[in-house]
């Protein structure tokens, strides 16, 4: 029997999507986004619908990982919803709490709610390689190090990747984002925990990164952003945060 799913992606980062599909796995979802004998994807997300325009997900990295919070998975979502459901407006349960979605022309936005807690500076694992980041909760832990060149680290992904799990980060590990934060609008690109590479954006480093933008120049509440794959703008306001970006339904597909 064959199960629908929907192809998506949000400025590059791509995710396969399935509606009240119970039957994931860490082997079938690390397959589905295998890019050369599967789909191919960043991710997996079965979505279902709670009440009206409340809903709720089950969201998978491609190693078969479970992750409290996806940003752009989250916007890619609020597009599936519009196309499906005909809701402009709905609100997603995720392990981090409600976020509240909606979509905007060609952008789509999410809103969530984040802990009133300062970046913290300390010293990278990476033995002086780049001296000090900044460890922020975006929704999932991200550790943010200023570079002057962030897109040129891809040739370096092998040798940073293992770092995602440095001890200073605890069991869970945590995002690398390397951001140029001298730059307008910001660069940034983030290894992703469970991903163990590069994508081409992540909507909860692009989040971590205007955070540190506003801890170290605390005017800055609507900062602009750029990852390899797309822009990004972050609306911060006391302990909400707004992130729009494009997102996309690629393809409707069976399997």
């Amino acid at each position: 029997m064959s199960t629908t799913f929907y192809k998506t992606q949000g400025a590059g980062n791509d995710f396969v999507v399935f509606v009240d599909f119970t039957e994931l796995t860490p082997q079938n979802v690390s397959q589905l986004c295998d890019r050369h004998k599967g789909i191919g994807a960043d991710g997996v997300v079965n979505l279902y619908q709670i009440s009206e325009a409340l809903f709720g997900w089950d969201f998978f990295n491609s190693d078969g990982s479970r992750a409290e919070m996806c940003g752009n998975a989250a916007r890619c979502v609020v597009r599936l919803v519009e196309k499906i459901f005909g809701y402009d407006e709905m609100e997603l349960k995720t392990a981090a709490g409600i976020v509240k979605g909606r979509v905007v022309g060609a952008q789509v936005q999410i809103e969530l709610s984040l802990e009133k807690t300062s970046p913290q500076k300390i010293e990278t694992p990476f033995h002086g390689k780049y001296p000090v980041g900044y460890l922020i909760n975006s929704g999932v832990p991200h550790f943010v190090i200023p570079i002057a060149h962030p897109y040129a680290l891809k040739k370096e992904e092998a040798e940073l990747a293992p770092l995602i799990h440095a001890p200073i980060f605890g069991e869970p590990g945590a995002n690398l984002t390397f951001a140029n934060l001298q730059k307008h609008p910001i660069e940034t690109v983030t290894l992703e925990r469970g991903v163990e590479a590069f994508t081409l954006a992540c909507g909860t480093g692009v989040l971590a990164t205007a955070l540190v933008a506003q801890h170290l120049s605390l005017n800055q509440k609507n900062i602009q952003l750029c990852t390899p794959g797309g822009s990004f703008r972050v609306i911060l306001n006391d302990n909400r945060a707004v992130l729009e970006g494009p997102a996309e339904i690629v393809y409707k597909g069976e399997i």
